[in-house]
């Protein structure tokens, strides 16, 4: 995953990518003992950041497509998030995403994540993508 996101350590919290193109991705994250977690979870942040990531890797492979490699995004909102149980340390969570909806330097995306086959977290994500010059 690091070669479409500009995250580099410690804040890349994706392991490997299981699948990506124009309007998906999958990626997985083993939760060690890293600063996302606390008394032995993971912080619902940073499942946040999880799923922000790999929505990062399919604005970045559509940027490499494109020609205009790797595209820096920002995180403008966050809806209809829900949260399930709390992932513990020793677990290894799944995030995917889908791209909904793409209106020029905007887009949304419907974001999952999974542990253990069970969904932790599910909602909309909306990041504003810089523009190539």
């Amino acid at each position: 995953p690091r070669d479409f996101i500009p995250h580099r350590p410690p804040i890349a919290c994706l392991d490997r990518l299981l699948e990506v193109n124009e309007t998906c991705a999958s990626t997985e994250q083993w939760v060690g003992n890293e600063s996302c977690t606390v008394d032995g979870y993971l912080w619902e942040p940073g499942i946040i950041e999880g799923l922000a990531q790999t929505a990062a890797v399919v604005n970045g492979f559509v940027g490499r497509l494109s020609g205009h490699g790797e595209k820096k995004g920002l995180l403008v909102g966050v809806r209809h998030l829900r949260l399930g149980r709390s992932v513990r340390l020793g677990e290894r969570i799944t995030y995917t995403v889908r791209l909904i909806k793409r209106l020029g330097p905007v887009t949304l995306f419907h974001c999952e994540a999974r542990s253990m086959s069970e969904l932790v977290a599910e909602g909309e994500l909306k990041f504003y993508v810089e523009v190539a010059p």
